[in-house]
């Protein structure tokens, strides 16, 4: 199915042609993605708002994104958003109305753990509290002396849930609609 619309959205270009892609108002039909976007390793925006998917599983391969947009799917698993780490150029990523939204600011954090390049996160720029907390967490994220998360430490997540963070107010333009 996902395949289709792929090639229904890029038309006759070669998928690793493609700069931005949208597959979007598919609830029913598209809860999976698989392998059918690793072709599209030259796509910067991708749009797969509007579907049902439970995983970012089958976006590893897409390193230049600069925008994902996947408002309002069935995202439920902070793990989930592990799966970030290899977008490095990651500047905006969307993931309101997903239930891992309902974990409070560890699904920011956890989102900007993964890749610490995001500016803007579910419509709101990244605080710089939000940035300070993260850059804690990377530094202490395993055990002492380790160098935390990037020398393969963990972070306990559940100790995040209490202590509030600063995020910044949507932009004007946005809370006017």
């Amino acid at each position: 199915f996902l395949a289709h619309l792929v090639r229904q959205a890029i038309g006759q270009r070669a998928l690793a042609e493609a700069l931005t892609l949208t597959v979007s108002g598919h609830w029913q039909q598209l809860t999976a993605l698989g392998m059918t976007l690793h072709a599209c390793t030259n796509l910067v925006e991708l749009d797969l708002s509007r579907n049902g998917l439970v995983s970012l599983e089958g976006l590893q391969s897409l390193r230049r994104l600069k925008c994902l947009n996947v408002y309002y799917n069935v995202i439920g698993r902070l793990p989930e958003l592990d799966r970030l780490r290899s977008h490095t150029e990651l500047e905006v990523l969307d993931l309101r109305l997903n239930p891992v939204t309902h974990a409070g600011r560890r699904h920011r954090l956890r989102a900007l753990v993964a890749a610490p390049s995001i500016r803007q996160l579910d419509g709101r720029e990244v605080s710089g509290a939000e940035r300070a907390r993260v850059h804690q967490l990377l530094m202490a994220g395993g055990a002492a002396g380790d160098g935390g998360v990037a020398s393969g430490g963990v972070i306990d997540w559940e100790e995040e849930e209490e202590a509030p963070v600063e995020v910044a107010a949507p932009p004007a333009a946005l809370s006017q609609h």
